[in-house]
């Protein structure tokens, strides 16, 4: 649905998220919640989906759902780590995949950016080592995408050791699964140190 216009998409997704709220349903209406924020976001609604994003992940860890509040505080991560020039989601979405419609950039859009540059990697760093923190299971690809952005992080600020150690981990914890874009985020980055 996030390769369809957004003015198209949007009904639906509030659509689905108003029938949530009627019935109740938490895991529901804070999944509706989160595919609102990545709408905007990839709609190119900066400004907006930066701010959705931060009330979705005091919602969620107010109401104790963990599962989707990592996810969220990945998905913030992630994005400071794009505008930081950290990871290239372009360069990692399949050539066959067509672009979402964007909208032109508004001055909100313009100063999120700019306040996301400046405290990028610091915001990633911190979403990461919380998202770590709370995935016990030391498994899967949400510790993955940890490692390998934590890794991320230490090689742009010349700590290859570091990196290279979460790099390796990241590597590792996808090794006996098929993360084709998290493997190679991984080697490029390993490569480069």
């Amino acid at each position: 649905i996030y390769f369809e216009p957004p003015d198209l998409v949007r009904p639906r997704i509030e659509q689905l998220h108003s029938e949530a709220l009627g019935l109740r349903d938490y895991n529901l209406v804070h999944s509706m919640e989160w595919a609102r924020v990545v709408l905007e976001i990839r709609a190119g609604n900066l400004a907006l989906g930066w701010r959705m994003l931060g009330e979705y992940l005091q919602a969620v860890e107010r109401a104790g759902h963990m599962s989707m509040y990592r996810q969220g505080l990945l998905t913030r991560a992630e994005i400071a780590l794009a505008i930081s020039g950290l990871i290239d989601p372009a360069a990692e979405t399949p050539s066959d995949r067509p672009a979402p419609p964007r909208k032109r950039p508004g001055l909100g859009d313009f100063a999120t950016y700019l306040s996301i540059k400046l405290s990028g990697k610091s915001q990633a760093e911190r979403d990461l080592d919380r998202a770590l923190a709370l995935n016990t299971s030391r498994q899967g690809p949400h510790v993955a995408r940890c490692q390998i952005g934590l890794g991320l992080i230490a090689a742009a600020r010349r700590r290859n050791a570091k990196a290279r150690e979460y790099l390796e981990q990241g590597l590792a914890t996808i090794a006996e699964q098929d993360f084709q874009i998290l493997e190679a985020r991984a080697r490029t980055a390993l490569e480069r140190l």
